[in-house]
């Protein structure tokens, strides 16, 4: 179907504060924690893999689409993410 551009404009406002905050973090740091992928990178990265699933524009937050970059290329992450299929 069509895309709503009010729904889509009312999302990213709602998530402009978080994704500000994760990216200032992912600008001095590799992952959540520093500098080593940890399960709360796994699980957030889960979380956000909606939005990507519905073609969220990351473009304003450079560091947070990089950190999902990193997060998606892992192998881990796709082992975990095939779990029970």
């Amino acid at each position: 179907g069509q895309r709503d551009a009010g729904i889509i404009e009312r999302a990213t406002k709602g998530l402009s504060r978080p994704l500000n905050v994760l990216n200032a973090t992912l600008s001095t740091q590799a992952y959540l924690l520093g500098d080593d992928f940890t399960l709360a990178d796994l699980n957030l990265s889960g979380v956000m893999d909606l939005l990507k699933m519905l073609e969220f524009d990351f473009s304003d937050w450079p560091a947070v689409k990089d950190w999902l970059a990193a997060c998606y290329g892992r192998e881990s992450y796709a082992r975990a993410k095939n779990v029970g299929s």
